[in-house]
């Protein structure tokens, strides 16, 4: 099972599970559509346990090496990074300590990488609990409207519900605007093919098909829903190191596959 060793990001992932957890209980106890959150909290534990696609290949170094080889090294298997191989939309994770494949950021509130292997699960988290805040707003606010008319049933429920409701609109508003502005940059940046990660380092070659990348090769059950991986995603993975290692190996500089 993976599990990122960090206290930070295990500090906040509890306080992400605990806010889930206690909507949940909330909306179970009163009635309401509970399965929303709920596939929220599954989504979070899939991003959390699932490695995000780190690479393992290696070169090896080369005593000296030729000017060309020497610019594929720093490009494809930078020394700084143990000369594990980086290709093209991959990163290093300081966090993880590892190369990942398709690295977007590290994510404090699932204590993971977002990389290849789990950002599809990163972005359902994202849809699913803009949704459930949405709903979970809306679902108080007909009690307070109902209420604010003297309906004497909705205004018994608000007195009994009183920290309960605060507590649950002060996480819709929240957690809403947080998601929905996070699930917005993710699917922009499924159109123009690059991660947040080439963002910040400035590359610019952006590839088509981002979306089939993560999403195509799945039903529409899957776009929605917290299914397992396909074997199509582990062979896109496969592919790009594969890619990276034949240039290298093109040139002389021997790999070690792991």
């Amino acid at each position: 099972m993976w599990y990122v060793k960090s206290f930070t990001g295990s500090f906040c992932l509890f306080i992400s599970m605990t806010t889930l957890l206690y909507n949940i209980s909330f909306l179970y106890n009163d009635g309401g559509f509970y399965l929303l959150p709920v596939l929220s909290l599954i989504c979070l534990l899939n991003i959390t346990l699932h490695s995000p696609g780190c690479v393992s290949t290696r070169a090896i170094c080369v005593k000296e090496p030729t000017e060309k080889q020497s610019i594929l090294l720093e490009k494809y298997a930078p020394e700084k990074h143990g000369h594990i191989l980086q290709p093209p939309h991959a990163h290093y994770s300081y966090v993880v300590n590892a190369v990942v494949l398709d690295y977007d950021h590290f994510c404090l509130w699932s204590n993971n990488a977002i990389g290849l292997l789990n950002i599809r699960y990163f972005i359902q988290f994202l849809f699913w609990t803009s949704i459930t805040c949405v709903y979970t707003f809306i679902y108080i606010l007909n009690y307070v409207y109902h209420c604010s008319n003297g309906n004497y049933v909705s205004c018994a429920w608000l007195r009994w519900h009183d920290a309960e409701s605060t507590m649950n609109i002060l996480f819709s508003f929240l957690f809403g605007i947080f998601t929905t502005i996070m699930l917005t940059g993710q699917i922009y940046n499924l159109k123009e093919g690059l991660n947040s990660v080439d963002k910040a380092k400035g590359v610019d070659d952006g590839r088509y098909g981002s979306f089939y990348r993560f999403f195509g090769s799945y039903t529409p059950i899957g776009w929605y829903f917290p299914t397992p991986n396909s074997s199509v995603l582990y062979e896109h993975g496969r592919k790009s190191v594969s890619k990276c290692a034949t240039i290298l190996e093109d040139n002389d500089i021997k790999i070690i596959y792991k």
